[in-house]
C-alpha cells in the first residue's frame, strides 16, 4: 500500500507556510537557533584539522531528524484524517455500530498481539478514507 507523504506536500514553501511561522513562535525557536548556531561555529573552531567529522555529523543528525519528523506529521495527518471521520460520523446507524462490532471482534480474536489487531483496524479504516478521497479527486 502506498504510503502518502503529506510533509513533502506542505514543507514545500515551507519558509512561507503559516504553521512555520506559528511553530517557531510558540517555541521561541529563534534564540536557540542562534545559540545553536554560535555553538556549532565554536565546536568547528576548537575541532581544527577535524572539523569534518563534526560536518558529516551534523549532516547525519540533521537527515535523520527530518525524516523522523516527516513520518510524525505524516502520521499525525493519517490519525486526524481517522479521527475526524469517526468524529464527524454523528449519530451512528445500527448498521454502522454492527459492522465497527464486527470489525472489533474480527480484530481481537484474529489471534495478534491488541497493538497489531489496533493497527489492522486502523490500517484499513485508512485505505478506505483514503479510496474515498482518491475517488472524489
Amino acid at each position: 500500500m502506498k504510503r502518502w507523504r503529506f510533509h513533502g506536500e506542505l514543507s514545500r514553501n515551507a519558509d512561507e507556510h503559516p504553521v512555520d511561522r506559528l511553530v517557531v513562535k510558540r517555541t521561541k525557536a529563534v534564540h536557540e537557533q542562534r545559540r545553536l548556531a554560535k555553538l556549532s561555529g565554536d565546536i568547528v573552531e576548537s575541532l581544527g584539522e577535524r572539523r569534518d567529522l563534526w560536518f558529516e555529523y551534523e549532516s547525519r543528525a540533521a537527515n535523520l531528524q527530518a525524516r523522523m519528523d516527516a513520518a510524525y506529521f505524516d502520521t499525525g495527518v493519517e490519525l486526524g484524517a481517522v479521527a475526524m471521520a469517526s468524529e464527524t460520523a454523528g449519530d451512528t446507524s445500527q448498521a454502522i455500530r454492527s459492522l465497527a462490532e464486527t470489525l472489533i471482534r474480527t480484530a481481537l480474536t484474529s489471534g495478534l498481539s491488541r497493538e497489531d489487531a489496533n493497527a489492522a483496524v486502523a490500517l484499513a479504516s485508512w485505505s478506505i478514507a483514503r479510496s474515498r478521497a482518491v475517488r472524489e479527486e
